[in-house]
This record gives structure tokens, C-alpha cells and sequence, in this order.
């Protein structure tokens, strides 16, 4: 959009929250000066269905380019406003500021600072809907068609579960007969999967190569057939601990069980225990002479029936020592010695056969097949979840789903429970029928991509693809030049994350270029416009007070900001917040830019490591921070350049951290 953009601007009441502390009348004079606004008008409540209905009339009548609503909270308004404003406006020309939380409650005290603050949120807000291009929404048909990758236990429960909606399956197992390590108790839903006409088994069969986008993958298979699907649910269980032999009469076995303390218990796979539980108690039952005697630190066995087990255990004759913290008890001469934390004592345990704990092992073929779905493999190798929980609302769901021990080791009853969990995402979003995705689009200049795959790396949800370039032969191009990143456009969010990395500057988001965000500093900094304001007398002396600039991610450091000022937290008025999906964007020569515009700091505002929206963004926030500080330290504006991790939920948190960076700031001029 040009600078002479036709912007309309709808500036609420909230019912008295923002016009009992803000001069509204003063405020749309104001305003009503920005070259680029074309209609300002206010409400007492913009989000009620009579000013959905005026709002509306107005963008259509005037025929405005876009709008701002100076109100409240967009977390929760801007959805809303999007929807209700369908047909009339484009969504990517639509922005909310937060006149409420960010300037009326926490600077009601001050009138005066309230208001000048809110020019300034608002002008921000007008610069970034004047940059911004259309979105044209992206729309995929689903193919109504799902592939079930593996014939275990949780394999068949999703393939029956989704068939039983009316959607054909393909289930396909490495091995000759469906069951996986269940067979044969599974032998009974072997039969059933085989009796439904809308599922298609083929054993001895593996995937090979994975193609395609959501809605529309097409699987290669090991037989040299394609499968179609609009799903795909991953189910390869994995490798289990070969099972004991059949116990000998007269023999004392001992189990030694891992170390494992209650801090460490995150990464305990709880199937070590329920294990040698079930096997001490097969001992007991098969040869009740034996002697079966469990070693551990903690027995971990997930709580409900299985705690049965231990009782059971006991009533069985198997014995239990509590080893001390340590090493591992090893067996001697036939013995194990160690002192036993439950009685207090020192123990002599013969020992004949040594079993120690072992775990599930993922399958083979796990990260081959993870790497062509696209999919994270935790540190034990296994398929690892995505956060679902949280994903912004522009991410598009993929459609492939992993359950059972391929994801984490687990027994039949969880990987059942699992199956028909996956079953259900997987049939609602093929019953969807189509996809559509209005989230910015970031774009490849093939004339600048030197094929460096870094876009590809960081990219969090497997957007990007290197692709060989189309007529390298006549440019004589070599290595990576002979590589294109290209941009999946139903699978994008638009975080930017590969524009941050990329050397060579191919890599851009549309909706948020380095130079739209120039301009909201522009706007946040008040250049050319102070001395415009008609609400000061003629020939009033304009003094512009120092501006800190907070970059916050509207994950965090935004949620933060609003949270501070709905509880009514005072902090330094200079503060200008501009809301970034992810911090993982900013670049820089962006942060140090801003510093060159005239900002008295630049604080970035992130999500704690380990809970970014956008995987790894917070990480990318660091080391870009970790670039601009050292420069910054060269020209010694070390203490005017800051990034802190924030809660989303902290408001107190946000004051203290704007608070102390803006002594240090201006201790630092």
C-alpha cells in the first residue's frame, strides 16, 4: 500500500475504560491529521453487532484501503473484528492498538502522558496498515483419504476409528501379518481390520518417498505404488526388550533398575519398571521356587492399575531393595551387596542371572521416515510431539499425526488411547474438505538465493524446501547456487524467521519488510508530527521526550504489556511497544537502526526458551541480539540495547523489566 493510502480509523470508548482517561474528542483531532486518514469516527463499543454493522457501512461506502481500531485487546478482538469485516476488508490491512491497557490504565495518573502515548499507538499502528500488501487467501482441497504407517496395535485402532466415519484407509506394515509386538492378543482386531471394506491393508510394505502438501500428500511406497492421502497417521511402535526365557527352577534373578531421582524423572521412560515387574511376577508364577528380587531408586509404574503391580509383585514373593544413590549395585562372585534404604540395612542378595533395565528402542526406520514427514525426533530418537497447544492461529494443521511407542515408549492400553486420539484429529481435518489460509506468505528472490539451506533449518514448520533450480545447465552455476528455497504457501505463518538468517536478503515476509517496521519506529519515535498536533495552541513549544522502544512478541512480552495495564501497573511512559509475531524477525541493523532514528533504547521482549509459538524463534532473538549487542558495545551503547525472556502471564514481571531498563538507558546517555 502507498503512502496515500485511504485508512479508516475507529476509536472505542470501551465504555468509559479509555474515555474516562483519554480526551477522545482531542485525540480524532488529532489524528484526523494523518495524511493517510481518510475517516475517523468513534464508539462506544466498536466489537457490538451495531458497530460491527457501522463499521462496515463505512468501509464500504468510503471505500477505505484499510483500518485501525484503537481499542482494547487484539488476542482477543482481532479475531473477531476479521471475521465480522469479511467481504469489506482485506485482513492484512486490518490492525488493532490498545489504547486500554497501554495507555489509559496505566498512566491514568498522568492524562497528559496517557494521551500523548496514544497518538503515538495509534500512528504506529496507521504507518504498519499503510505498508501493507492484500493477502489472498490460499485454498487446498483435503484428499478424503487417510494412511495408517504401521500395523501394531495403535496402527489398526486409528485405521479402524477413521474408517468408521466413512473415509477409506490404506494401512500399511513392514511386517507379513498385522499385530505388531501385541500379536497374538491382537489377533481379534487383526480380523476386524480385515472384515472393513473401506480399509486397505498391504504387508511387506514401507513407505519410501513422501511428496506433496497438506491436504494432497502422496506417499511412494516400497511396492512401487502411490498412495494418495489426506492424512497420514505415523504408528511404527517401536523395538521392545526381547522377553525373559522361560525362568529355571532353584535360580535367583536379579533386576537392577536405572537411577533415576524425582528431578530427573522428566526424561524416565516408565516402562523400565512395569517391565521387570511383569517379568518378576511371570518368575514367581512359572517357578515359584525361583527367587526374583527387583533393585531400584524409584519405581515409577504411571499411576492407577499399575500400581496393582507392586502389590501383586509382593503377594508373588518378589523381593524389593532400595539401592542408595549412586552407582548402580553390580553383581560379585554370584552376589549382589548393597544397603537397603528400606530397611536401613546391608544386604547380601545371591545373584544368578543379572537383568538390567531396558528400555524401548525406537524402530530403524523412525528418523528416515521422520525426516521425509518432516517431523522432530526427540533425544531418544523417537518421533517427537509438536506443541500443538502452542501454535498461532495461522498455522495450518498438516495432517499427520504420530501415536503409540513411536512417539514415546508406552504400553498397548496408552497406544490404544493415543490411536484414537490421532483418529479424531485426523478425521475432523479431512471432513474439513479444504484448506484456507489467510497468514502472510513469505517469499524467495530467486535472483538473490544462493541455496545456503539456512532459511530451511530454521524454518519451524518445515515451510521451506530446497529445490533444484530450473536451467542451471546454461547458467553454469555450481554447489549450492544450483539450490532454490521454495516457500509452501499452505504451510507458512509468515513468522520471518528466514528472513532473519538469510545472508543474501531472498528471503522476505510481505506484511512485515524491514522497512514497514522502519516506519512504526518512525511513528513510535514521532518524527515530523509533534509539531502538527492542532491540539496545541499556535506557536506552542513542542518538546519531544526521550522514546525506548520494546519490540515484544505478542506471545509474551505484548501478553505481558496488557496484563501490566489491565491491573492498572505503572511503568515509565517513554516505554513504546511494537508488537512482533516473533521475535526470531527483528534483525540486527534493524535494532541498531532504530537506535540511529533517535530511540533512547531498544528492548526485546521473548518467550522463555523451550515455549516459543514458532520453536526455535527466541532462540534466533538471542543470537541476533547477541550481533546488534556486540556492535552496539563498539560504539559503547551496551546498556541501551537489552533482551529479556517474559512470561506471557506476568504483568509485574513487564514493569520491573521496562523499569530497570530505562534506568540503565538513560544512565547510559
Amino acid at each position: 500500500m502507498s503512502h496515500a493510502a485511504k485508512i479508516g480509523v475507529f476509536v472505542c470508548e470501551c465504555g468509559g475504560k479509555i474515555a474516562n482517561a483519554l480526551d477522545i474528542p482531542a485525540l480524532l483531532q488529532d489524528v484526523r491529521a494523518e495524511n493517510r486518514v481518510a475517516w475517523i469516527e468513534q464508539a462506544n463499543y466498536w466489537c457490538l453487532p451495531n458497530g460491527i454493522a457501522r463499521m462496515r457501512a463505512i468501509i464500504a461506502e468510503r471505500k477505505l484501503d484499510g483500518g485501525v481500531i484503537a481499542g482494547c485487546t487484539p488476542r482477543t478482538h482481532d479475531p473477531l473484528f476479521r471475521r465480522a469485516l469479511a467481504g469489506v476488508a482485506n485482513p492484512a490491512r486490518l490492525r488493532m492498538t490498545n489504547l486500554r491497557d497501554l495507555c489509559a490504565r496505566p498512566h491514568a495518573a498522568d492524562p497528559r502522558v496517557a494521551m500523548d502515548k496514544a497518538r503515538d499507538q495509534i500512528a504506529m499502528a496507521i504507518a504498519e496498515v499503510a505498508a501493507r500488501p492484500a493477502i489472498t487467501p490460499r485454498v487446498a482441497h483435503i484428499t478424503p483419504h487417510a494412511l495408517v504407517i504401521g500395523g501394531g496395535i495403535a496402527g489398526m485402532t486409528a485405521a479402524l476409528a477413521i474408517s468408521q466415519a466413512d473415509i477409506p484407509v490404506t494401512l500399511i506394515e513392514r511386517e507379513q501379518e498385522l499385530g505388531g509386538s501385541a500379536r497374538p492378543q491382537a489377533d481379534h482386531q487383526s480380523a476386524l481390520i480385515r472384515a472393513r471394506q473401506n480399509i486397505r491393508v498391504l504387508t511387506n510394505t514401507t513407505s519410501a518417498r513422501v511428496s506433496g502438501t497438506v491436504g494432497q500428500y502422496r506417499v511412494a511406497l516400497s511396492s512401487g505404488e502411490t498412495i494418495e492421502a489426506g492424512a497420514i497417521v505415523v504408528a511404527i511402535g517401536a523395538r521392545a526388550t526381547p522377553n525373559l526365557q522361560s525362568p529355571i527352577s532353584n535360580t535367583h534373578y536379579g533386576f537392577i533398575l536405572c537411577n533415576i531421582t524425582r528431578d530427573r524423572a522428566q526424561g524416565c521412560a516408565r516402562m523400565c519398571c512395569l517391565s521387570a515387574l511383569q517379568q518378576a511376577i511371570d518368575i514367581k508364577q512359572q517357578t515359584p521356587d525361583a527367587a526374583a528380587t527387583i533393585f531400584f531408586r524409584e519405581l515409577y509404574t504411571a499411576g492407577g492399575t499399575y500400581d496393582d503391580l507392586i502389590w501383586e509383585a509382593r503377594q508373588a514373593g518378589v523381593k524389593f531393595v532400595r539401592y542408595p544413590a549412586g552407582p548402580l549395585p553390580e553383581p560379585r562372585n554370584g552376589e549382589i551387596i548393597t544397603r537397603d534404604e528400606l530397611t536401613g540395612r546391608d544386604v547380601r542378595v545371591r545373584c544368578d542371572r543379572f537383568i538390567p533395565a531396558a528400555p524401548m528402542m525406537r524402530q530403524a526406520d523412525a528418523e528416515q521416515l521422520a525426516r521425509m514427514l518432516h517431523l522432530p525426533i526427540d533425544l531418544g530418537g523417537f518421533i517427537a510431539d509438536t506443541r500443538v497447544r502452542l501454535r498461532p492461529a495461522d498455522c495450518i494443521e498438516r495432517g499427520i499425526y504420530v501415536c503409540g511407542a513411536a512417539h514415546f515408549p508406552c504400553d498397548a492400553q496408552r497406544a490404544i488411547f493415543q490411536a484414537y486420539a490421532v483418529a479424531a484429529r485426523a478425521t475432523r481435518h479431512i471432513q474439513h474438505g479444504e484448506i484456507v489460509n489467510w497468514a502472510p506468505v513469505a517469499t524467495i528472490d530467486a535472483t538473490r538465493c544462493n541455496g545456503c539451506g539456512d532459511c530451511e533449518r530454521v524454518c519451524p514448520f518445515a515451510a521451506i524446501t530446497l529445490e533444484p533450480r530450473q536451467g542451471d545447465r546454461e547458467t553454469g552455476r555450481q554447489g549450492d547456487w544450483n539450490r532454490l528455497a521454495v516457500v509452501d504457501s499452505l504451510l507458512c505463518t509468515g513468522c520471518g524467521n528466514c528472513v532473519s538468517v538469510c545472508p543474501a536478503q531472498a528471503a522476505q515476509v510481505p506484511s512485515s519488510t524491514d522497512e514497514q517496521i522502519e516506519m512504526q519506529i518512525r511513528a513510535a519515535l514521532g518524527e515530523q508530527r509533534a509539531s502538527r498536533l492542532v491540539t496545541l495552541p499556535p506557536g506552542h513549544p513542542v518538546t519531544r521526550s526521550p522514546r525506548h522502544l520494546v519490540f515484544a512478541c505478542e506471545w509474551s512480552g505484548y501478553a505481558a504489556a496488557e496484563i501490566a495495564g489491565a491491573r492498572g501497573l505503572t511503568y515509565p511512559p517513554s516505554a513504546r511497544v511494537i508488537r512482533v509475531n516473533c521475535t526470531g524477525r527483528l534483525q540486527p541493523g534493524l535494532l541498531l537502526k532504530a537506535l540511529e532514528m533517535g530511540a533512547a533504547g531498544v528492548l526485546v521482549l521473548g518467550c522463555a526458551p523451550g515455549v516459543c509459538h514458532y520453536e526455535q524463534g527466541n532462540e534466533r532473538a538471542a543470537a541476533i541480539f547477541g550481533q546488534a549487542h556486540a556492535l552496539g558495545n563498539l560504539i559503547g551503547l551496551n546498556k541501551r540495547l537489552a533482551l529479556k525472556w517474559i512470561p506471557p502471564d506476568d504483568g509485574k514481571a513487564f514493569v520491573e523489566i521496562v523499569n530497570e531498563f530505562v534506568g540503565d538507558a538513560k544512565r547510559d546517555t
